[in-house]
C-alpha cells in the first residue's frame, strides 16, 4: 500500500484516499456477528478530544464514510485502537479510553470480528480483533483514561 501520504506536503485529498483503502482492506477481513461485550471496549484519540470526551461523553460520528450509520468506533485491542487512531487522527501522541460496557445500551453495539490469521507477517493480523461500532452517546461516567501502569493497558 502507498504510504505516501506519510510525506510532508501531501494533500488532505491523497490522506482521504490512502485511508479509505486503508479501511476497506481491513473491513474485507471482517464479520459481523452478534457476541457478548467485554467488560471493557477502548477508543483511541487525540488528548485534546480526550479532554472534550471526558467532561461530555463520547458522540457518534459518520467515520471516514459519510454513507455509514453515524457510531463510536471501539476495540477490544488497544494496540490496533492506536494502530487505526494514528491514521485517522494524523497523530502518535494518543489516549486510550477505557469503556465500561456495563454502562451502555449493548442494542446500540454492532459487533465485528476478525480471526486470527497466524502466517500472516503483518502481527495485527496474527491474532483476532473485537471491533464494536456503538451507535449512540456513551455518557463520560462509562469512561475513564487507561493509565501506563493499568494491567490491561499491556494487550
Amino acid at each position: 500500500m502507498d504510504e505516501s501520504f506519510f510525506k510532508p506536503g501531501a494533500s488532505n485529498e491523497d490522506i482521504n484516499k490512502w485511508a479509505n483503502k486503508a479501511f476497506d482492506e481491513i473491513e474485507s477481513k471482517y464479520y459481523e456477528e452478534e457476541q457478548p461485550l467485554p467488560a471493557y471496549l477502548y477508543h483511541v484519540t487525540t488528548i485534546e478530544n480526550a479532554r472534550k470526551i471526558l467532561e461530555e461523553g463520547l458522540m457518534p460520528s459518520k467515520l471516514l464514510d459519510p454513507d455509514k450509520q453515524p457510531a463510536v468506533s471501539l476495540t477490544d485491542d488497544i494496540e490496533y485502537g492506536k494502530r487505526i487512531a494514528a491514521v485517522t487522527q494524523g497523530t502518535e501522541d494518543l489516549v486510550v479510553l477505557r469503556i465500561y460496557t456495563s454502562q451502555i445500551d449493548r442494542c446500540a453495539a454492532r459487533n465485528y470480528l476478525r480471526a486470527p490469521n497466524p502466517n500472516s507477517e503483518d502481527i495485527y493480523e496474527q491474532h483476532g480483533v473485537h471491533e464494536v461500532f456503538y451507535e449512540d452517546a456513551i455518557p463520560p461516567q462509562a469512561i475513564s483514561i487507561v493509565r501506563p501502569r493499568d494491567p490491561d493497558s499491556k494487550k
